[in-house]
């Protein structure tokens, strides 16, 4: 008997979980190195463009909380990321949306960018392109 209700089991829990999956947070996290003579401009570039545009999206209810910036607090032997920052998605939906209408987004706050790549460009001049990855991760609660 208990084998005609796992396949049922196991199916139901397939859909629940991917289900919850797909609407739990996910964070996405951007790693950047800026040559130190570059920082105090990254930081001015990153509020006039960055700060604004993630506001946009907050306002949107695609993300939770804004977006956050980290520096090392201390120097550290071998660290190749100089800012660190992390946006946390609503959920995947809400990443799609983003994708979607980031680039209406830029041309509305900025009209001197025709995209968010050309805006990109802007901070990407400051940066060591290979050293700058993104991560998209979730939260587990076990």
């Amino acid at each position: 008997m208990l084998r005609l209700y796992t396949p049922i089991f196991l199916a139901f829990f397939l859909i629940f979980s991917s289900n919850a999956i797909a609407k739990s947070p996910v964070i996405e996290e951007s790693y950047w190195h800026v040559d130190y003579s570059k920082r105090d401009q990254f930081v001015e570039n990153y509020s006039k463009y960055w700060k604004p545009f993630w506001e946009e999206i907050r306002k949107k209810d695609w993300v939770v909380d804004g977006i956050r910036i980290y520096a090392h607090r201390i120097h550290t032997k071998d660290h190749i990321w100089t800012y660190k920052t992390v946006v946390k998605f609503k959920d995947y939906h809400s990443i799609d949306k983003w994708l979607e209408n980031r680039d209406n987004i830029v041309r509305k706050i900025f009209p001197q960018f025709e995209s968010y790549k050309e805006m990109s460009h802007e901070i990407k001049k400051l940066t060591n392109d290979d050293y700058h990855w993104d991560e998209l991760i979730r939260e587990i609660k076990p």
